[in-house]
């Protein structure tokens, strides 16, 4: 069995413990200071990413802006590219076409030196050049065939179908013209060859 204790008597007229009080705490001028500091430096941290956030997004529509312009100007470059080429071919086709007008004997002539450049055959060759041009032009051609000494196989003789400046030279098996058709041909497979070009940037 185990011992009694004794009871303890509290003496009511002892003093208590006193209440322990915490103490709050007490902030200097450094203390506020450095939340001063601290504050400042926070808020510009804020302030600097809140306008980076701004110019990104400035600069992204500026982007876009930018983008939408070059394609449009170069539609437009396109644009006046094909309208140039356009009226160059336009222009060509008509000045070649002038020339050939002007040129008819020349044209006469480069057809009689092929005949003969390319064969030695001396079967008859007829030699067809526009009728409205017929007589002026005629002495001069009958001129170069004598002077070729093609006067025995190659005559020369009007077509109506013809427009001043075109000509054909018939034989058998075989024919060379040089009409409206033909130039533009020409013209436009040169100016079809610039169609497919494009300049690189440099």
């Amino acid at each position: 069995m185990a011992n009694p204790r004794p009871y303890d008597f509290v003496s009511f007229d002892a003093p208590g413990k006193a209440a322990e009080v915490e103490t709050a705490r007490r902030f200097d001028a450094d203390d506020l200071a450095a939340a001063r500091a601290e504050g400042l430096a926070e808020g510009r941290r804020l302030a600097m990413e809140s306008i980076a956030a701004d110019e990104a997004a400035a600069l992204e529509k500026i982007a876009g802006a930018l983008d939408a312009t070059v394609g449009a100007a170069l539609g437009e470059v396109e644009r006046a590219r094909a309208d140039l080429i356009s009226l160059s071919r336009a222009f060509v086709e008509e000045f070649c076409c002038a020339i050939a007008r002007e040129r008819d004997i020349d044209a006469a002539e480069d057809m009689l030196r092929r005949l003969t450049q390319n064969s030695e055959d001396r079967r008859a060759a007829h030699l067809f050049v526009a009728a409205r041009r017929f007589e002026r032009i005629a002495p001069h051609i009958e001129d170069l065939i004598d002077a070729r000494r093609l006067a025995d196989f190659v005559s020369i003789e009007p077509d109506a179908a013809l427009e001043p400046g075109e000509c054909r030279l018939e034989w058998r098996g075989g024919e060379l013209r040089r009409s409206r058709r033909e130039i533009e041909a020409a013209v436009s497979q040169i100016f079809d060859s610039l169609s497919h070009t494009r300049t690189e940037p440099q």
